[in-house]
């Protein structure tokens, strides 16, 4: 007998795997270079251009990287903030990095790069949520790495604040295996074009 739920676990794990090897072909000046026009996309969203404060990421090795775009708002005015697991949950809270001061960053509780300090925000405070991913769609699906960290800040943003892709055109594929319970993003920005969902 078929199992779905199995079935879905298998379909995402092949992704996983077929895009991880995509992003280990790239090179890091490839890397680089398809990150600076990523931001530049991102930062041509109307959606991030009217934000006040906006949610970012610090990214691995392997994934594009949104800190320029990040250092350009930061220059506008703009509050920026960064995802942090605190020991013993398994939710993101908001941490605003007001320095922007890399000495001042450690491993958090699930081993991401976080402020040791910094104001906690409310979810409601933040207007744009950049989010990392293994994979999108043109629907707006998206797959993690499977720890279900965002997942989690997801459900929990605002109406208000879209959540918007940040990807290599690498990362992008026909369908993410998607479960019922899994939410969109609003926009995928990639180095090669700006989908907009909704």
């Amino acid at each position: 007998m078929v199992d779905p739920e199995r079935e879905l676990i298998e379909a995402k794990k092949a992704v996983r795997v077929a895009i991880r090897e995509r992003l280990r072909e790239m090179s890091d000046a490839d890397r680089q270079s398809a990150s600076a026009r990523g931001c530049e996309r991102l930062l041509a969203l109307p959606a991030v251009g009217a934000a006040r404060a906006i949610l970012f990421y610090l990214p691995t090795r392997t994934e594009i990287s949104p800190i320029a775009a990040a250092e350009t708002c930061r220059e506008e005015g703009m509050t920026i903030a960064l995802p942090r697991v605190p020991p013993g949950s398994n939710e993101i809270e908001i941490v605003e990095w007001a320095s922007g001061d890399w000495a001042e960053l450690v491993p958090d509780a699930a081993g991401m790069l976080a402020p040791a300090v910094g104001r906690v925000l409310r979810v409601g405070e933040i207007d744009a949520a950049v989010v990392p991913g293994v994979a999108f769609d043109r629907e707006g699906r998206r797959l993690g790495r499977g720890g279900g960290f965002y997942d989690r800040l997801l459900v929990r943003l605002s109406e208000r604040c879209p959540p918007i892709g940040f990807a290599f055109v690498a990362q992008l594929v026909d369908r993410v295996p998607e479960a019922a319970h899994d939410l969109r993003v609003a926009a995928v920005v990639t180095d090669a074009e700006t989908i907009e969902i909704r």
